[in-house]
């Protein structure tokens, strides 16, 4: 059964591109497979996650040598198990989603092998035992990504986005090579066990060095702060892509890393210290970028890299079991909130400028209750699923320790109010205000059909009840679910501080702060405007943009948060020129290949020149040079040597 869980998907995968299933069959068959890998997927975590039984697969040898024993081991453990619920269940609700919403692609066979082969990477990079396993679905979730963003092939600003995110993602996978590396070099295993079991002997600084290029890896990955502007550019792929991508597989690969060296983490306190200070930047830097966004897909795109900081924040908090929770938490509302703007773009003829929108609470009611139920867990709205994961996050963010937990606290405090205010502000512009968008598509206009309303229904309720039905599970106190799948050292335990500390008024700070900002957002004068309107509304359909005055700083302020593609990017890209133009090609060519190539071919030459076709020099060569050779070995024969090859091309 275990195994059926990886081989399903990349049957799925090879079967959707077979041209003997015809248009349709291939697709079918693979979300057969998909569906049929999420019922496997659930046996698997009631008998791995909830009767503690770990198991444990060895396939046979990869590397065997006397210095390093690399195998093809599988493991599910408990944070196995619980990764393949969003995994398997959004991947197997995209593609059911994807039958209606890709239907008149002449591609789809090629899309659906895609989007199995994107499941397949990510099934082996979270059941990896050792980290060269891992490495390989690390490397196998880039290529898909890179072929699902480049779906649309004709499209430029489809290659450009594909080329973004496969050379950024490079980074990420040079640092991670750098640590697998590193690891062999320390302790001659790329087990995760056996490096594990020896973490808290190996020198704190190499400790450091190690879990610092695990981080960057993590960081290229999941869109952190330095390594995100892929994440939003990645939006030029199908909208199905985009939910797979930023719910359940790729960007949450950062986060399960960290979650899975969690033994090394914690005995590098310094990391932790870093990676708090990289989530909370990263939270507030998506949020940000979310409220200066008009793009429908990049203001969701931006609330990924906000909620994947809060994930990393847990992580250097040493709540691991709260980053998890969170995760699975997010790949039911993001996923919601990414197939609901789906709809609403297939709806309006692929227009996705929110300012062109308008008025579809009318037009879009289905669509309407979706996307607010996505954004209301979104917001952290009280007794929603995000509710019981990013509420209880800065709750646990106030137990004091030491400076960097409380500027974390106040980085994620203010990145939940903005995503309050940007999820109400897509709203609005979407559905509240009055409609900008041409009347030519009003027609078209029109809740997705039942083959889309199906997983949206079912994101649904997994936006609205997950949470509440498994928090006990994954946050209950003395809960034994993770076994020892997730380490905490003993002076980082602070669960218990959190919920049976004393009351304090900061708790109420962020509920509080979303009611206020609720009731105080214009929503009244949008919906008066709108319901003021006659029911020959096209009559008012204008293709124009309306200006927003409150949005006039819009460019000014994203300059300043492109700072990193006109700076840091411009003079990163300038200095690896300059390496490749002087250093690669230059020394390195000049002392390396090149060089050598040239100076064989250079004494091939003069060589060659002693072939005169002349006896007399030919019986010189023959009995001088050994006469000379031999007086000068008398001296040294190194010496020797160099006089010999002097006198050759002097004689020469």
């Amino acid at each position: 059964m275990y195994l059926a869980i990886l081989a399903l998907p990349l049957l799925g995968g090879l079967i959707g591109v077979n041209r003997k299933c015809g248009l349709k069959g291939g697709p079918i068959l693979s979300v057969i497979c998909i569906v049929l890998t999420a019922i496997l997927s659930t046996i698997a975590f009631i008998e791995v996650g909830l009767n503690g039984s770990p198991v444990s697969i060895k396939l046979g040898y990869w590397i065997e040598s006397l210095y390093l024993n690399v195998e093809w081991g599988l493991v599910y453990d408990s944070l196995t198990v619980s990764m393949l619920i969003p995994v398997i269940y959004v991947s197997a609700l995209v593609q059911i989603y994807s039958m209606g919403y890709m239907e008149s692609d002449p591609h789809l066979p090629r899309f659906f092998s895609y989007l199995s082969l994107f499941s397949f990477f990510m099934l082996i990079l979270v059941t990896g035992e050792n980290l060269l396993v891992l490495f390989l679905g690390w490397e196998g979730v880039g290529v898909a990504s890179y072929l699902l963003i480049n779906f649309w092939y004709t499209r430029m600003a489809a290659n450009f986005a594909a080329l973004k995110a496969f050379l950024i993602n490079r980074v990420g996978d040079w640092a991670l090579t750098l640590g697998i590396l590193l690891a062999i070099g320390l302790i001659s295993d790329l087990s995760m066990a056996s490096i594990f079991s020896v973490a808290s002997y190996l020198n704190g600084d190499l400790v450091f060095i190690l879990t610092i290029f695990l981080l960057i890896g993590a960081t290229a990955k999941s869109a952190q702060l330095g390594l995100h502007t892929w994440l939003a550019s990645a939006m030029e792929g199908p909208t199905p892509v985009s939910a797979l991508i930023h719910a359940a597989t790729m960007v949450t690969a950062g986060v399960y890393l960290l979650m899975r060296i969690s033994p090394l983490l914690e005995w590098s306190s310094t990391t932790l210290i870093v990676v708090t200070w990289l989530g909370g930047l990263s939270a507030l830097l998506g949020a940000a970028c979310g409220l200066l966004e008009n793009d429908l897909k990049r203001v969701i795109a931006f609330s990924t890299t906000s909620q994947l900081g809060y994930m990393v924040v847990a992580c250097g908090l040493s709540q691991y079991s709260l980053a998890l929770f969170h995760l699975c938490n997010h790949a039911f509302f993001k996923a919601l909130l990414f197939l609901s703007a789906g709809a609403v773009i297939h709806a309006l003829a692929d227009q996705q400028d929110m300012r062109k929108m308008g008025g579809l609470v009318l037009l879009l009611p289905k669509t309407y209750s979706f996307i607010l139920l996505g954004s209301l867990s979104l917001m952290a709205f009280p007794f929603l699923t995000g509710f019981y994961s990013k509420d209880y996050l800065l709750e646990m963010a106030l137990v004091p320790r030491n400076a960097t937990t409380t500027i974390a606290y106040i980085l994620a405090l203010v990145a939940a109010i903005l995503t309050a205010t940007y999820s109400a502000r897509l709203m609005i512009l979407t559905f509240l205000s009055a409609p900008h968008y041409p009347h030519t598509v009003l027609e078209t206009i029109a809740d997705p059909p039942l083959l889309m309303l199906i997983p949206l229904l079912i994101l649904g309720f997994g936006a609205a009840f997950f949470g509440f039905l498994t928090h006990e599970l994954f946050l209950g106190l003395g809960s034994t679910f993770y076994q020892q799948a997730l380490f905490t050292h003993p002076s980082n335990l602070t669960m218990l501080d959190g919920p049976l500390s004393p009351p304090s008024l900061l708790k109420f700070l962020p509920p509080a702060t979303l009611l206020i900002l609720l009731t105080l957002l214009p929503i009244s004068k949008p919906l008066r405007k709108l319901t003021s309107l006659p029911f020959s509304i096209t009559s008012t359909f204008t293709s124009t943009i309306p200006h927003y005055h409150s949005l006039s700083y819009y460019t000014s302020f994203l300059n300043h948060f492109n700072i990193f593609n006109h700076w840091t990017m411009h003079n990163t890209l300038n200095f690896a020129n300059n390496v490749f133009r002087y250093w690669d090609r230059g020394l390195v060519e000049l002392l390396g290949p090149m060089g050598l190539v040239r100076l064989i071919h250079y004494f091939s030459f003069k060589l060659e020149l002693l072939a005169t076709g002349f006896i007399p020099h030919y019986a010189f060569l023959i009995i001088f040079i050994p006469f000379i050779s031999a007086i000068i070995a008398l001296f040294s024969l190194p010496a020797s040597l160099i006089l010999l090859f002097i006198y050759l091309f002097l004689a020469l």
